[in-house]
C-alpha cells in the first residue's frame, strides 16, 4: 500500500527515514498513556516490518488531515496476526480528545474492508483505555472477549 486518501485524512506509509514520521512515533512512545496502552512503540515497529516480509500487508501509516502542510496527528496500522486482520493506532496527545481517533478508525476500516476480501477486524484494547474502548463501540466493534474487540463487514 502506498499513500491512502480518505475522506477526511491521507496516510503515509511510515518511513523510518522521514524526519517527520519518526518524530511522530517518537512522541507517541515517549508519552505515558501510549506507553501504557501500546507498549513499546519500537518492538511494535520491528514486528510489523517483520510479518509484513511474510504477508506483504502489515503496515503503518502516519496520518494526516486532509489539509495542505498538516502536522501529522498520529500512526495506524493494520497487521496480520493469527490470520485475523488487526488494526491498532494511536494519536499524539495534543490531538487527543478532538473525535479524530473515531473518524480515523471509522474511515480505515471502511477502507480495508473494501480494498480487502475480510469479513472482520480486530482490535485489542487494555480494558483500562476507556476512551480506545469508546472510540471503537462508536464505530461498530464489539466486545468479542477481555480486551478483544471485533467488527464485521
Amino acid at each position: 500500500m502506498a499513500k491512502i486518501e480518505l475522506k477526511n485524512f491521507y496516510l503515509e506509509n511510515y518511513n523510518e527515514y522521514n524526519n517527520e514520521h519518526k518524530s511522530t512515533m517518537i512522541l507517541i512512545g515517549n508519552d505515558k498513556d501510549s506507553q501504557k496502552y501500546l507498549g513499546n512503540i519500537d518492538y511494535m515497529i520491528h514486528e510489523i516490518k517483520r510479518r509484513r516480509e511474510n504477508n506483504n500487508t502489515d503496515e503503518i501509516y502516519i496520518i494526516f488531515e486532509n489539509k495542505k502542510f498538516a502536522d501529522p496527528i498520529g500512526f495506524i496500522s493494520v497487521s496480520i496476526i493469527d490470520g485475523l486482520f488487526e488494526i491498532s493506532y494511536g494519536i499524539l496527545p495534543k490531538y487527543r480528545g478532538k473525535g479524530y481517533a473515531s473518524k480515523i478508525l471509522g474511515e480505515f476500516s471502511q477502507y480495508l474492508f473494501k480494498n480487502y476480501e475480510i469479513e472482520d477486524l480486530y482490535l485489542q484494547i487494555n480494558k483500562e483505555n476507556e476512551g480506545s474502548i469508546k472510540v471503537a463501540l462508536k464505530n461498530g466493534f464489539d466486545n468479542e472477549r477481555l480486551t478483544k474487540y471485533h467488527r464485521g463487514r
